[in-house]
């Protein structure tokens, strides 16, 4: 009974350790610059997907915030200075 249960825990101890996380990385030029985005998660499909909405609420906020853009917010407030309030 002791020996079953020890074995039990020896291999549920040697799975956990061959399960490692997995370290992923990305890097895209969003605002204007070089982001990079790292993590750490279970596999690598969870870290890239992690990655990936990172990258997209960037894009957004770049869409919204962007000086450079035409269609920003920022842009367009901009545009409508001393014509009327915003």
């Amino acid at each position: 009974m002791k020996r079953s249960f020890f074995l039990m825990v020896l291999a549920l101890l040697l799975f956990i350790g061959c399960t490692r996380a997995r370290t992923v990385q990305k890097t895209e030029t969003i605002m204007g610059t070089d982001v990079t985005i790292t993590v750490t998660a279970p596999s690598t499909d969870v870290g890239e997907a992690a990655i990936d909405a990172g990258m997209a609420e960037l894009r957004r906020l770049d869409a919204m915030m962007s000086l450079y853009k035409d269609a920003s917010e920022i842009t367009k407030v901009n545009l409508a200075a001393g014509k009327g309030p915003v």
